[in-house]
Parts: structure tokens; sequence; C-alpha cells
């Protein structure tokens, strides 16, 4: 948690009791999009009475009942790491006074998940804890499916196979449940596929297949689009393969074109698939268009989120990756380029040399030949004289 230990020149104060001390769970918090030096802060009790006070104005709208608990009511966006971690237990622990009501249990163990999934790093002890509470969650809604076809059994013919009950349950179970069963094996199949070895990748697999089958059944696009991103990137993994950068591209291409059509793209999901199709943009070797998205996104992020933020950090990250990397693609088209002109130049001196050397030889073969010619006519010269002066003595 982000925490008031810093000095400053105005005094920050819960916003909630208005107070500027430490209570008895500790300092004041703040872990969301607020920023400034004294906006967003508040007390960690003071949050959890108000999230349960509105919970219980609230018990007919799913929504409402929720949003307290993960999202700060000033800048209306989700609480981050270990804020949300803690503001999810308190949750469990206020809807854990309700134990008969599956909805609630299945809401609450939900946010959980949901927090210890996004988290930067996640522990053993946490990825422990949340393999634990994904197993939860899907034994509650098996039990909501159940009590449904129990009732349903009463005025219905009996259903003879298991799988008959499967599927008469996914017909009459709201579709907000089946949609937390699908993204709940989607959270699975990230943690475990996150341990990075070939088994976890495996059993990533199995999770996203359940994920793509119960997104088909609920004619989910949003979540067929990401499912089969995630299963071919956890496939090439298990069966250590290198997945085609161009289909790849495709996939991500969809899932962010829905974001941005059913969120926005200044959305959080938006910002964070946007990310992710900059870098298959850049492995497609399509530079300009990658380095042009994250900067966009970078920029969104910063503005809409804050500096500070995960996702803002995370966006940088890229942004910062692709310009290291254009500046050692720089780096080493210079370093061809000075070695193709090294290359040239001495290919130039070395055919300046040859002509050199062919002029020299040229002009030695010619001076030869007058050498020898030279001589050839001093001897001729040499024997004609000899023979005028023969002459003159026989006419003497």
């Amino acid at each position: 948690m982000s925490e008031v230990n810093a000095p400053s020149d105005r005094i920050r104060s819960c916003y909630i009791c208005w107070e500027n001390e430490s209570d008895d769970d500790g300092p004041l918090v703040r872990d969301c999009a607020c920023r400034g030096e004294d906006a967003g802060f508040i007390h960690l009790s003071c949050l959890v009475a108000s999230a349960e006070n509105e919970s219980k104005n609230s018990l007919g709208n799913k929504n409402k009942f929720i949003e307290p608990w993960v999202k700060c009511r000033s800048c209306l966006q989700y609480y981050q790491n270990e804020l949300s971690v803690v503001m999810a237990n308190k949750f469990v622990s206020f809807v854990e006074g309700h134990p008969h009501d599956l909805n609630f249990l299945v809401e609450a163990n939900n946010v959980k998940l949901f927090a210890l999934s996004t988290l930067p790093i996640l522990l053993p002890t946490q990825r422990k804890e949340a393999k634990e509470i994904g197993g939860k969650i899907l034994s509650l809604i098996d039990r909501m499916k159940g009590g449904l076809t129990r009732s349903q059994s009463m005025t219905c013919l009996q259903m003879a196979e298991e799988t008959s009950v499967t599927r008469e349950a996914t017909t009459v179970l709201p579709r907000r449940y089946l949609e937390i069963e699908a993204s709940t094996y989607r959270k699975l199949g990230l943690i475990v596929l996150n341990e990075g070895t070939r088994e976890s990748a495996g059993e990533a697999i199995a999770h996203y297949e359940k994920f793509l089958d119960l997104s088909k059944a609920i004619n989910d696009t949003e979540g067929v689009a990401i499912a089969e991103r995630a299963i071919s990137i956890a496939k090439s993994k298990h069966n250590l393969f290198v997945i085609d950068p161009v289909e790849r591209l495709k996939k991500t291409q969809a899932v962010y074109d829905i974001h941005v059509e059913t969120y926005g793209e200044e959305s959080e999901c938006a910002i964070k698939s946007g990310a992710s199709l900059a870098i298959d943009l850049w492995d497609t070797k399509r530079w300009v268009e990658a380095e042009s998205l994250i900067a966009k996104l970078a920029s969104i992020s910063k503005r809409v989120l804050g500096p500070e933020h995960n996702t803002t950090k995370l966006v940088e990250s890229k942004l910062h990756w692709m310009e290291k990397k254009k500046k050692e693609n720089a780096h080493f088209v210079l370093y061809v380029l000075t070695l193709l002109g090294a290359f040239v130049v001495g290919l130039l001196h070395s055919l300046t040399g040859l002509m050199i050397l062919f002029v020299l030889l040229t002009l030695c073969f010619i001076m030869l030949e007058w050498f020898f010619s030279l001589k050839e006519s001093t001897k001729r010269m040499a024997r004609g004289s000899t023979s005028a002066q023969a002459a003159d003595m026989a006419n003497v």
C-alpha cells in the first residue's frame, strides 16, 4: 500500500474523517489513479466502514454492492497492489456474514482472485492462495447450478446424465455467473502460465480451453478473442515452438479492437491490450506503427491513470524498450555502414593500387620494349657500319 511518510508543504488528510494522523490500522493510504500531494488519501478503517455502509444499502444492485470495495470514490479507478488485496480480504470477511447467499460469496471471491491475479509480482504463497480461491469460486458456481437444477426437477423430467444437468444449468444460471466462471478459468490459466514451466503451460492450456468453451457458450466475443490468443501463447510454451508473428498479431489486434469498441481507447483494458499489440507490431517489423501506438498509449495512461499507476509503468517500460531497441538498431546500422564504408574504401584503395601497378607494369613493358628495340637497332647500325667499311676497303 502507498503510505504517507514523505514530508509535504500540504497537510494530507483522510477524505472521509478529515483527520491527518494515523489510526489503529496505520497511516493514510492511497493506491489508485489519484495524484497530487493531498488527493485520494484515506484511513483504511474509514475506507472499509464506508464500503460496508454502501454495500448494505445496495443489496439489490450487484454493481453498487461491489464497487465500494474495488474502486476509489475520488478517481473512480480500481485499487491496485496491496491495497486491492487488503480490500478484497475485507470484502470476503464482510460477505461471509451472509453465508447462505452464494451470489455474494461468488462475487467477493471473484474480487479477491482479480486482486491477486493483477499483482505485478505474485509470491508462491499468493499463487497457492489464488488457485484455492479459483477452485472455491468454481465449486460455488457448481452449487448454484446444482441448486437451480434440483428446483427445476420438481416440475421437469428427471435428467439422467450429468452432462445434461450441466447443459440445463448453463441455460438457467444468470449470465453474470457464467461470465465469472469463464473469467475464473482465464485467471487460473494466467496464474499457472506465469510459473514458467512446460508442465504449468500444459495446465494453463486446459484452463484456457475451458475459458474458450464457456465464452462460446454465452456468445462472448471478447472472451473468445482473449482465449484464442492465450491458448496459442500457452501452446507455444508447452510445445516449445515459436508462434507465427503475423498470426499472433491478428489475434492481438482482434482483442484490442474489441476493447476499444466496448470500453473506449482510454480504458485500462484497452491500454493493456494496446501495449501487447504494439509489441506484436514491433515483432512483425512494423516499427513506426509500434512506436507511434505505444507513445500514444503512454500519453493516455499517464493522463487517465497517472504516472505512478502500474499500467502506466507497464506501458512506459515497453516504450523505453522500443527506444532502446531503436538505438541498438541504429548503432548496428551505423556499425554495418562503417564496415561497408571501410570495405568500399579498402576496395577503392585496392583498385587504385592495382591500377597503379598495372600502369607501372605497362610502363616497364614499354620501356623494356623500347630498350630491346633500341639495342636491336644499335646492332643493326653496327652491322651496317662494318659492311660499309669492308666495301670501302674492297674498292681500294
